[in-house]
Order: C-alpha cells, then structure tokens, then sequence
C-alpha cells in the first residue's frame, strides 16, 4: 500500500505559496523584459511595419519614376513640355507672354 503524502503545515504551505508567486513573477519579468523578451518583440514588430509601410511607398514613387523616364527618353511631346515648364526653353520664331512678371517686379521692389 503507498504511503499516504504528509500533510503540509499552515506556515509551510504560506510559505511554499510565497516562493511559488515569487518564482512566478521573476519568470513572467523576465519573459517581458530580457534582451528577447515580449517588449523588444512588439518593438521590432513595430519596426518592421514602419519599414513595410516606407517600402511600399518607396517602391510606388519609383515605378513613377520608371515611368516618367521612359517618357522622358521616348516621348517626344512630353520631352518639349519638360523643356518648355523647367528651362523656359520656345521654338524658334515664338513669342512669349509673361504675364506674371508684374508680380515679381513688385515683389523685388519691396
């Protein structure tokens, strides 16, 4: 026949307890806050959203810029548009208007 287990006095068993919630809440500090614990995992979880996030806008502003230079190489008409607004460049025998140039002129007087 087994023995029967001993009984375990009050004070003891307040004591084991203790040791126990003590042993507990070493465990879960510690799962929480080691070098790779639950917080370093939401930070980088965080991190690595943030940079998805600047990949894909990065990835779309560059697919703009693909296809603003192959315009830029074959398209003749977008060629001379670019031309025309970034340099001021006209065609030979054009003449131009500019009819904001009063603005500036006051502008540079004050």
């Amino acid at each position: 026949m087994p023995k029967p287990y001993k009984k375990i006095r009050r004070p003891e068993r307040h004591r084991l307890i203790a040791v126990i919630a003590v042993t507990f809440l070493a465990f879960a500090a510690w799962l929480a806050f080691s070098p790779h614990g639950a917080m370093r995992y939401y930070r980088v979880s965080r991190d690595l959203r943030t940079a998805k996030a600047e990949n894909q806008r990065i990835t779309a502003e560059n697919k703009e810029l693909a296809k603003e230079i192959h315009r830029l190489k074959n398209d003749r008409a977008y060629q001379e548009d670019m031309a025309r607004r970034t340099f001021g460049m006209v065609r030979k025998n054009e003449i131009v208007f500019d009819f904001g140039s009063e603005k500036k002129k006051e502008k540079e007087k004050e």
